[in-house]
């Protein structure tokens, strides 16, 4: 079954019938930019360093359907940007996994605040 599993470089966009598997340690995010949602891959872009040796660290999140740059930030709090584990989202523990198929991902990233079903997932 692994075969079915979404490598980090793959997207639903090239293997649709594919699911993404997150776990509790997971690199995938729901983003909420103002009223877009996205299910992303978080990357670290960038790491340097300036003169006097603090480091500044710039991440990236990439759609999972077709991995394009969604949003980079150096972890500051954006105005009108939820960022939100997944693992978070649907409460993973330890060893749990969830599977998520492209349908899942579309329903998720389709869902408004009067849909009941993620509301209490999603809030925060």
């Amino acid at each position: 079954m692994e075969e079915n599993v979404l490598k980090d470089f793959e997207t639903f966009e090239e293997f649709p019938d594919k699911y993404l598997q997150v776990k509790n340690k997971s690199n995938y995010y729901y983003i909420k930019i103002n009223d877009e949602s996205y299910i992303t891959k978080k990357n670290i872009n960038l790491v340097s360093y300036d003169i006097n040796g603090n480091m500044s660290i710039e991440i990236g999140y990439y759609d999972v359907f077709n991995n394009k740059l969604i949003l980079t930030t150096n972890n500051d709090k954006l105005d009108g940007v939820k960022i939100i584990p997944l693992s978070v989202a649907f409460n993973l523990k330890e060893n749990d996994v969830y599977n998520f198929t492209k349908e899942d991902i579309n329903m998720l990233v389709g869902f408004n605040e009067e849909n009941t079903r993620y509301k209490s997932y999603l809030k925060q």
